[in-house]
């Protein structure tokens, strides 16, 4: 994607997305030609452009989400201990310079439970960790628009509840900047974004909250910052981190990759089931979840098309070959949205299932997918190939 316009602090337009030809091809492809718009190509700088985030490269769900919510919550944590405090007796106080020198500032908003690490950058780097400041605003606190994204299914999910008034946070080595939301719309991308005269900030997700895929919608949220304080007493750490694990994936199907780079699923929506803690809601981990859900069914697609049953007993021995019988051979070319539900007990992922619709043979078929989770290392668990109803 590209962005096109910069624009001053004077109420011009400082965001305008414009996506690159690429980008505009995968999402005629994802979501077909009822989505298809074309971007000029000698459209120059007009302002800013809304991020593309939920999805950044477009289509696919990131699969190296594995590291990301240990990662990003290592980050916070990190960040909040070094922000300088008022040491009391026997207490050591962290300096500056132990800071991580890749976080800018940790986000926390308080009555969503979020607190996220902020990077610099907006690509699957920053947001596969944390919260991604988009290099052409301002800073936070400076006189301005500061632009703030996240993956809508992670840090951001809720960002729908925030109403105004609602307290946000932005703490950096030495202070803590303090916002109040002011309003949210969800607006089309393209939808240029107006700088202020005032230091403010804007959330930004796609939308909806819930999906899997891109979106040619964004959710965002705008905050004034009302005051600032040097920072006191270091905040707690961050609850225990988690990373999920696809098991019994043979090196030689990895090996073939098993992304959606060299793979193709339309992505629909990802469902939280069950009790989850606020900590485990919104952090990487439902994305985590989802993925390594994910990467187990493109292994199953890429054993059944070799029809090897050698393959197919070290990914999942307790379920017959037979039972991928319809798919083995055969090209698979999917017809309905992959959605899928993470079933979870407060910190701990009980299943996770997928569900989708499949033309094989002339035939539609259903493929459910279920995936068990042991200490965070994940296992098929069940599989039905059957004819739709």
């Amino acid at each position: 994607m590209s962005y096109h316009e910069r624009g001053g602090h004077d109420g011009s337009p400082i965001a305008r997305l414009v996506p690159s030809r690429v980008a505009r091809k995968k999402l005629e492809r994802e979501v077909q030609k009822r989505l298809r718009r074309k971007t000029p190509r000698g459209l120059r700088w007009a302002g800013w452009g809304l991020l593309m985030v939920g999805v950044v490269v477009l289509g696919r769900i990131p699969f190296f989400y594995l590291r990301s919510w240990y990662v990003g919550h290592h980050l916070a944590s990190s960040a909040l201990k070094a922000a300088p405090g008022r040491a009391t007796k026997g207490e050591a106080v962290a300096t500056a310079t132990s800071w991580p020198t890749n976080v800018l500032s940790v986000m926390k908003i308080p009555s969503l439970g979020v607190t996220a690490p902020v990077l610099q950058g907006t690509q699957d780097a920053e947001l596969n960790v944390g919260v991604g400041h988009l290099r052409a605003s301002v800073m936070p606190g400076q006189d301005g628009t500061s632009i703030l994204a996240a993956h809508d299914v992670t840090w951001f999910h809720r960002i729908n509840e925030l109403k105004p008034g609602a307290v946000i946070e932005v703490v950096d080595r030495h202070k803590t900047l303090i916002y109040h939301v002011t309003k949210s719309a969800v607006l089309h991308t393209g939808t240029p974004v107006y700088n202020s005269h005032n230091s403010s900030i804007v959330l930004e997700a796609c939308y909806p909250l819930n999906a899997l895929y891109l979106t040619p919608y964004r959710y965002l949220v705008w905050a004034n910052l009302v005051s600032t304080r040097v920072n006191g007493k270091s905040a707690s750490a961050i609850p225990p981190n988690t990373q999920y694990i696809p098991i019994g994936i043979p090196t030689a199907v990895k090996a073939q990759g098993l992304t959606l780079a060299t793979n193709y699923i339309p992505m629909g929506t990802l469902t939280i089931q069950g009790n989850p803690t606020k900590a485990w809601r919104q952090s990487n981990a439902p994305l985590n979840a989802a993925d390594a859900t994910t990467e187990l069914h493109f292994a199953m697609i890429h054993i059944a098309q070799a029809d090897n049953p050698t393959w197919w007993h070290e990914l999942a021995p307790n379920i017959p070959f037979s039972t991928i019988q319809p798919l083995v051979g055969v090209q698979v070319s999917y017809v309905g949205r992959a959605d899928e539900i993470v079933h979870v007990a407060k910190l701990r992922v009980v299943e996770t299932d997928l569900n989708v619709q499949a033309q094989i043979g002339g035939n539609v078929y259903e493929i459910r997918l279920a995936v068990t989770s042991h200490q965070n290392r994940q296992y098929i668990a069940g599989l039905s190939v059957t004819p739709s109803a």
